[in-house]
């Protein structure tokens, strides 16, 4: 009798996002949340080259976390990719009133091929109250996540006496500067975009550490409160434009204030004494950590 034959089976690989040319460091933070729940890299996925052959034998896990994205062409991802779609944001992009015709990037991604395999490898974790929104729109089944940068662990590094200024316009940087009564340090998340992800992933730490040792970090940027909520350091949130859903949906979780408030000084963060952030980001960390293992070390 011939012996039986047995099917090929490859052990599993795991990739992470990339952002080649993408110069936003926040990218690269929730690669970094995406990446420590990975046993190992085996290989780099571009996420806007997400649709392409990853190489190499059998699938590939990936963690489906953040922005999507600026070609949504690119989309659905390969079917040798695995997702966990988890801490995903679809990007509300308005073109203007002069470009109105133009389809924004979430009515392609949300529709036809794209909907379709949503619905196939969900729920959808969305990021934020208007992810979910759009998905429930298109009946795409999902749940709130939040993001995954809430899962950050906390740097063991002692606290000194600066206060960040992540990506504040000049006249509130100058605001804070005479607000602060201690060194204001400036720091961007956009800057020379990286080809080298490991590179953009090493400025992406050090910047993480700016934040952990620092007395209280005031910002614009999403993915700088956000961190921050993981890494214990007290964070104000300045919100330019209070109807841009993907900001003001995390305001809800930090200490914020409207920009003209902030110049005003009518807020409730003290710099001499910064407070402590709220909780209630507690409850969506531990759900984003436990999914994000069971993804991981499913068979």
């Amino acid at each position: 009798m011939a012996p039986a034959m047995n099917a090929v089976r490859h052990s599993p690989r795991y990739g992470l996002l990339s952002y080649p040319g993408v110069a936003n460091l926040g990218d690269a933070i929730q690669s970094l949340a995406a990446k420590r729940f990975l046993p190992r890299v085996d290989v780099r996925i571009p996420r806007e080259r997400i649709a392409d052959e990853p190489g190499g034998e059998g699938q590939v896990r990936l963690i489906a976390n953040g922005w999507f994205m600026h070609d949504p062409r690119q989309w659905p991802p390969h079917p040798a990719i695995a997702p966990l779609l988890i801490s995903m944001h679809f990007a509300e992009t308005d073109f203007g009133r002069f470009q109105r015709w133009r389809a924004r990037p979430l009515d392609r991604l949300l529709v036809g091929a794209g909907a379709d395999y949503l619905r196939q490898h969900g729920p959808v974790g969305a990021r934020d109250a208007f992810t979910a929104e759009e998905l429930s729109k298109r009946d795409i089944p999902n749940y709130l996540s939040g993001c995954l940068t809430l899962t950050l662990p906390a740097i063991a590094l002692p606290r000194e006496d600066y206060v960040v200024a992540c990506d504040l316009p000049a006249a509130q940087f100058g605001h804070l500067q005479r607000a602060a009564r201690r060194p204001v340090i400036a720091v961007s998340h956009t800057g020379k975009p990286h080809r080298d992800p490991d590179a953009q992933e090493a400025e992406a730490e050090e910047v993480l550490s700016l934040y952990a040792r620092a007395a209280a970090v005031v910002t614009t940027r999403v993915h700088a409160a956000l961190p921050c909520l993981a890494l214990g350091t007290p964070v104000l949130l300045v919100q330019q434009n209070r109807h841009e859903r993907r900001v003001s949906d995390v305001a809800g979780l930090v200490h914020s204030a409207e920009a003209r408030h902030f110049l005003s000084d009518r807020h409730d963060f003290d710099f001499a004494d910064p407070p402590a952030n709220p909780e209630h980001f507690r409850p969506l960390a531990v759900a984003l950590e436990e999914r994000c293992r069971a993804f991981i070390s499913a068979p």
